[in-house]
């Protein structure tokens, strides 16, 4: 598309749709819409008004649609109600868009055809007259300058032009939502070609019956590369699930975080992700939600936020492994203020920065701690880790490195793992500004309290993207840089209404915060009906546990608990969750630096003169480790290997202790090494009477 194609006029020999349904075909799905009567549903609606009944989601006996043909004839009878729109729409306003948009357009264009000039002149005349090229090269940079300075004013010109399109587009909404879909019948064509079956044909058919379902599919950014087929069908392979009492009572308490949660992983996952399977990836978020794994802000997030939590490609089995490790290995990354590496502080802390030295593809998380890696599996042990806990995660990839950004409670959307560059920031088809723009303006629609934000947002922003659907400039679902400039018309005015909506929301991280504030409008949601989660009992437990003692069993064999340290330096002293006892603080150790030391006194009533065997209850998640080097009364030592537990609690194999006339004290610290120094977690010290 080049900057004169922004000025196309529309047809003005369109006929109105209702001069040629077709009589073979149910063609007419719903009348024209009245833009005052249009209520657009809560996104926390009291029960689920998409299905209520998933066999019956098609009527098959009396559906006239059976094959693509079908399909598109009711594409022609709502295609001539975009025709219409576009007779509607004010000339005048038309004009002044398109010159306001082609100060972009114009100097865009210059600057594309003016890098194919300096490319050809590089490839052709590598050795030609310097002065030649940097003429060339300045006349590129200024026609890029000049595009690029133009962007920040073209909204806020645009705007008195814009005031006619919500009304038109609404009256014309089924129309837009029906064409959108298929992007001006292009796919319809796809169909026919490659034979599309009677089944998938009606299922589309169905979802155009269901307008609500359509609507909300919308609101919700639609499914991933317009994969519509396939997200139906998860969608509904989700509602058929059995014995998810969540999803079929609207009582339940969790029904309306489950009725998004299916709605999220549907419209996501209508593109494969790896080995996913989208009812499994549904049924492993609702059990970690209901057991209390997830963010204490999980219940809260938005259908579109639960989406950047569900894109992970990563394994159930590892994200469950991310969760349990990092429970055991360092629970104070769960529970830690600095909400910008809450969670990903695991990636500086177990993720060496290196040439991975053992697999250069690790395939589980578990491997990537152990081997190590640069700035791509480091990002990607980051977006891993804080989306197994239930937190949303953009991407963030900038020119040379590979980062992440991800919600926070307190600043909202932020970066991590590299330099704030949202400018120059991409991930997945979706440039970092158009990111930033889109989630903080649905922050803001979702957190007002004037339900007439969500209608407008709906009318001027979802239908100014369907109606560039129906012309073929943009898809919803692919991603910003299919239609991302200012050179398609459509495109323009959807990308108008967001910036608008965008500088209300602009520097208002209060948007973002999720708890039962939020949102405001019709939330629904309180504090009796959320699940408690772990980090919520963990804090309990620390304000109530009492002290951990030393214990004798039975067998003789005493217990240390590591938490009862006499002097220590280079250790963090985290309290373990869950206890081994109710009630009781069970602290831990993790030793990590060379320089680490942990002292205790040795409870000599209890020992007596017997000679001992010492272990202890280690969990570690790197393969190779440094020995434990224990000393006793500051001059006997003995080494203890420390195997590699794979983030589990396990027991080092007994070793003797020096003998000793009568033991007082003892050291730990960690034997030097020519390797990368990661931490080791110790929650007891076992004394075996031998």
């Amino acid at each position: 598309h080049n900057a004169t194609q922004i000025g196309s006029q529309p047809s003005c020999c369109a006929t109105h749709s209702s001069q040629i349904r077709s009589e073979k075909a149910t063609a007419t799905i719903h009348d024209r819409t009245d833009a005052s009567s249009v209520t657009i549903m809560s996104p926390f609606p009291n029960s689920s008004p998409w299905m209520t009944d998933p066999e019956a989601f098609v009527d098959t006996e009396n559906c006239d649609i059976h094959n693509a043909e079908d399909l598109e004839r009711v594409f022609k009878e709502h295609n001539a109600g975009i025709k219409e729109i576009e007779k509607q729409l004010s000339q005048d306003d038309r004009e002044a868009l398109t010159e306001i948009f082609n100060d972009y357009a114009i100097p865009a264009a210059e600057n594309t055809r003016l890098k194919r000039l300096v490319w050809k002149f590089e490839a052709e005349t590598p050795d030609g007259p310097v002065e030649e090229k940097t003429a060339l090269e300045e006349a590129r940079d200024a026609a890029d300058k000049a595009a690029k300075d133009a962007i920040p004013g073209i909204p806020a010109r645009a705007e008195p032009h814009l005031q006619e399109y919500p009304d038109i587009f609404i009256q014309y909404e089924e129309d837009l939502l029906i064409n959108a879909t298929m992007g001006e019948m292009g796919s319809v064509k796809i169909l026919k070609r490659h034979g599309v079956a009677e089944e998938d044909c009606q299922l589309l058919y169905g979802l155009y019956k269901n307008i609500d379902l359509l609507r909300e599919m919308f609101l919700q950014n639609a499914p991933k590369q317009g994969n519509w087929i396939a997200a139906l069908k998860i969608y509904i392979d989700i509602m058929k699930l059995p014995d998810v009492p969540t999803l079929q009572d609207a009582e339940n308490p969790y029904y309306l975080v489950h009725s998004r949660l299916a709605m999220a992983v549907a419209l996501e996952l209508a593109k494969e992700r790896g080995d996913v399977k989208p009812t499994e990836r549904f049924l492993h978020f609702v059990n970690a939600h209901l057991n209390g794994e997830l963010d204490p802000a999980f219940s809260y997030f938005t259908t579109y936020e639960y989406r950047w939590i569900m894109c992970s490609g990563k394994s159930h089995t590892d994200m469950q492994w991310l969760r349990d490790y990092l429970w055991r290995f360092r629970p104070h990354q769960i529970i830690m203020d600095d909400s910008k590496m809450r969670y990903c502080e695991a990636v500086d802390t177990e993720v060496g920065y290196r040439k991975p030295y053992k697999d250069e593809h690790p395939k589980t998380c578990a491997d990537l701690a152990s081997s190590g890696g640069k700035c791509g599996p480091r990002a990607w042990f980051g977006r891993a880790i804080c989306q197994a806990f239930g937190i949303p995660v953009w991407g963030y990839k900038i020119p040379g490195h590979a980062m992440m950004s991800h919600w926070t409670n307190d600043q909202g959307w932020i970066h991590a793992l590299g330099p704030k560059s949202w400018d120059s920031a991409h991930w997945e088809l979706m440039r970092g500004e158009h990111f930033l723009d889109r989630i903080n303006t649905r922050a803001y629609v979702w957190n007002s309290e004037d339900p007439a934000v969500l209608q407008e947002y709906y009318k001027k922003v979802i239908l100014s993207c369907c109606m560039a659907a129906c012309k073929g400039e943009f898809h919803p679902g692919h991603g910003e840089f299919v239609g991302s400039d200012w050179r398609r018309y459509y495109v323009s005015i959807y990308r108008c209404q967001y910036k608008l909506y965008g500088e209300q929301a602009k520097d208002k991280p209060e948007n973002h915060i999720r708890n039962s504030e939020f949102p405001r409008q019709q939330q629904q949601i309180s504090d009796e009906d959320v699940v408690k989660t772990r980090v919520e009992q963990y804090k309990e437990h620390m304000a109530t546990a009492t002290e951990q003692e030393v214990i004798m069993e039975e067998d003789d064999a005493i217990l240390i608990p590591t938490g009862l340290l006499t002097g220590h330096e280079e250790v963090i002293v985290d309290w373990s969750f869950p206890p081994t006892k109710p009630g009781v603080a069970e602290k831990q150790i993790m030793m990590g630096k060379q320089v680490s030391t942990a002292e205790y006194e040795l409870p000599t009533d209890m020992m007596g003169d017997k000679s001992y065997e010492i272990s202890f209850l280690i969990c570690t998640v790197h393969e190779t480790q440094r020995d434990l080097i224990v000393t006793i009364n500051g001059e006997d030592t003995v080494e203890l290997p420390m195997d590699y537990t794979v983030g589990e609690w396990s027991w080092t194999p007994a070793k003797d202790l020096p003998a000793a006339s009568e033991y007082k004290t003892m050291k730990l610290s960690r034997k030097d090494a020519d390797f990368d120094e990661f931490g080791i977690a110790i929650k007891t010290i076992k004394l075996i009477a031998k």
